[in-house]
């Protein structure tokens, strides 16, 4: 009896930990292919403008979770972070949007920089004047 108990209590606990590692198992966060749908071609210096970006999620349960983004030399490069929370969704492709600011503090010619997938960057040039 002591034997059936202990084989039934250590069922039980194999089913929760291994219950709890496939549902961790369905949370992940990675980058989204976007696109920006209102790149300006110039910006006032200091202006601030938000900038409207379409991005693919991979399932109902997909949502935005973060912009990484980052500028140098007058490249202003950005991935979006999409992060899934859960193994029941709907097995769909959609597409969101999301607004993101942007300003300058100086003049000159910028390139902004968004991932669109591996190895492969959207591009829009504008200019920033006085």
């Amino acid at each position: 009896m002591k034997k059936i108990i202990l084989l039934v209590t250590l069922s039980v606990l194999g089913c929760v930990v291994a219950c709890k590692k496939s549902g961790d198992d369905c949370r992940q966060e990675k980058r989204g292919s976007a696109s920006i749908l209102n790149a300006p071609d110039s910006l006032r210096k200091n202006e601030i403008y938000s900038l409207t970006i379409e991005f693919l999620v991979e399932n109902s349960c997909g949502e935005l979770h973060s912009i990484d983004a980052n500028l140098e030399d007058k490249t202003l490069e950005a991935s979006l972070i999409i992060e899934y929370n859960s193994c029941a969704c709907e097995d769909i492709y959609e597409t969101r949007t999301t607004d993101y600011p942007i300003s300058f503090a100086d003049t000159g010619h910028y390139q902004l920089s968004i991932w669109a997938a591996e190895n492969e960057y959207d591009i829009y040039n504008l200019t920033v004047y006085e």
